[in-house]
């Protein structure tokens, strides 16, 4: 009945809503797989039809269960209940007006264990969400716990190759270091810094970018340059931005340089 929820309004939604909630505390493993399907197809629908509606009180609601039981599906050891978990929470993501409910729910240790699967699908969600959930102004608000949560899914996605997974990350980067209240998290960790210059080495021309950008806010406060001469990585930073100057051709990536 996909599609036809597509057709329906906001009373109906939650009544659906509320079934799925009911059923997904089954520990048979079939049913979880169809419930964490329907929860990802149902999760599309909801975000297009919120954003086709003309106010707020045509909108559906998360309620706390809601938003509890998507991340606990999350957390299940059945790979098809795990990718499709991740796909709901990635179609939430696209949404802002769910940030909120999934920030002050710890949505940071559901995708942390996205982030340590191994299949490279969740993986690609997992990275897809964290960057939609730090594009946007809500998590600049949420104390630096969160902030931190949100950065160690970064961390345990380090080890993945995928160029567009890359992207996400060093996109994601850039936007925490963009929140004033959470750089120093980012310009203390000799790792993370270490990774941004790793970004700029080579791959994607808007990964250098993003983790140039990034480099250039972090550089500006006095613990991330306390963090460089510390970890005796200055001379990494100025050889890997000559590099990139003499080699990169886009205009924007030399100026950050």
């Amino acid at each position: 009945v996909a599609d036809d929820l597509s057709l329906h309004k906001k009373g109906t939604h939650e009544t659906v809503i509320a079934m799925m909630t009911k059923l997904a505390s089954s520990t048979s493993p079939e049913l979880l797989r169809f419930i964490a399907s329907a929860f990802a197809m149902f999760a599309y629908i909801l975000t297009a039809h919120d954003e086709a509606a003309a106010d707020e009180d045509h909108q559906t609601q998360l309620s706390d269960e809601v938003v509890e039981t998507i991340l606990r599906l999350c957390g299940s050891t059945d790979t098809l209940v795990l990718k499709f978990g991740g796909i709901t929470l990635n179609n939430l993501s696209q949404a802002t007006r769910f940030h909120e409910a999934l920030l002050r729910k710890d949505v940071a240790s559901a995708l942390l264990k996205l982030a340590e699967s191994r299949d490279d699908e969740v993986r690609r969600v997992c990275a897809r969400t964290v960057h939609a959930l730090t594009s946007s102004d809500e998590l600049a608000g949420f104390e630096s716990e969160c902030v931190r949560g949100i950065i160690d899914v970064l961390s345990a996605l380090e080890n993945c190759r995928f160029p567009d997974v890359i992207n996400y990350c060093a996109s994601s980067l850039f936007y925490i270091s963009c929140m004033p209240n959470h750089l120093k998290i980012l310009s203390t960790q000799s790792a993370i810094l270490r990774r941004l210059f790793g970004m700029m080495r080579g791959g994607l021309e808007s990964t250098q970018l993003c983790a140039a950008r990034a480099l250039c806010n972090l550089t500006c406060d006095k613990s991330c340059v306390e963090t460089l001469l510390r970890e005796r990585t200055i001379a990494d930073f100025i050889a890997i931005a000559i590099l990139r100057e003499r080699f990169v051709r886009g205009a924007n990536t030399l100026q950050l340089c």
